[in-house]
């Protein structure tokens, strides 16, 4: 098992050592099409600081297709802007471009088709900061987060499933930071790797019970990417990385076993209030695995 910054190269990977496991930070959460949405980030750091073994110390990806630009209307749309402000509290203290050694610039056509942003296969480290109290005292967090400019289900396949990354914590809002993130398709293909991925919990505007997985279709997705990048892997043999066919041991998840795997529980409004795009009535559920799943009766599907 790899750590974040090994797949990065050799000059970035001090610095991103120094940022993460050096602060004790070597668990991954992942926000795809996150767009601009830093909410969770303060949701999680805060319950990490009351109770540390429910919530471990997190390294956060953010992916989305097109470079995020500040949408403040008095300033020109920019880049993740040095000093920019999430809400209260919460601001990006610095901005480093950062180099993969594998460069994530391919799109699964499957799930997004519409995009046209130059600045794909980017990546950038944001060096962010949450003020907070904390037993009395206003304490500064440093955040690390790691943005790449990535379509989701290319992200999935070359990087996390790739250098067989783990990840503790999904965050699958709107299947975007808002809206649907331009996508054709949800996001479900995550769920179908999860197995692999060893993921623990899941932030989603559905419940596990309410929830609609479209397995068929996402397995589908899924399994076609992990052939495609294994048939582009194998005709670029000089690449310094491994090549790895984690399709040949896939095995498709159905609806039921997803929803009997995962249990649910409704999130305050005072941990993670609705954004524009939510009705304020609505609410965020916190998937944790059930204690004892009902057996998954799926067949194996090998590739």
């Amino acid at each position: 098992m790899r750590r974040i910054h090994q797949i990065f190269i050799g000059a970035d990977q001090e610095q991103l050592r120094r940022a993460t496991i050096q602060r004790g930070r070597k668990t991954l959460c992942w926000y795809p099409s996150a767009s601009l949405d830093f909410r969770h980030i303060k949701m999680l750091e805060q319950e990490g600081l009351e109770n540390s073994a429910e919530s471990p110390a997190l390294i956060y990806l953010h992916t989305d297709v097109r470079l995020p630009e500040h949408w403040d209307i008095e300033a020109d749309p920019s880049l993740l802007r040095y000093n920019s402000r999430f809400g209260p509290r919460l601001r990006i203290a610095k901005v480093t471009e950062i180099h993969p050694k594998k460069v994530i610039s391919e799109v699964c056509m499957k799930v997004c088709d519409s995009y046209n942003d130059r600045n794909i296969g980017r990546v950038f480290f944001l060096d962010v900061e949450m003020e907070t109290l904390h037993r009395g005292r206003l304490i500064i967090i440093p955040i690390p987060v790691i943005y790449f400019i990535a379509e989701n289900c290319s992200f999935l396949v070359n990087a996390l499933l790739h250098y067989r990354l783990r990840l503790d914590t999904l965050i699958h809002i709107k299947d975007g930071g808002g809206t649907m993130g331009g996508s054709k398709s949800p996001m479900n293909f995550i769920y179908q790797a999860a197995p692999i991925l060893k993921l623990k919990r899941v932030i989603c505007d559905h419940s596990p019970e309410e929830k609609t997985f479209y397995t068929q279709s996402s397995f589908r997705i899924l399994t076609d990417e992990l052939r495609r990048s294994h048939y582009r892997d194998a005709h670029h043999r000089d690449v310094h990385y491994p090549i790895i066919n984690v399709g040949e041991h896939l095995q498709q998840i159905s609806q039921d076993s997803l929803r009997a795997a995962w249990s649910g529980r409704r999130i305050g409004h005072d941990q993670l209030c609705p954004n524009w795009a939510k009705p304020p009535y609505c609410s965020y559920y916190d998937w944790r695995p059930r204690q004892n799943p009902k057996p998954n009766p799926d067949a194996a599907v090998h590739l």
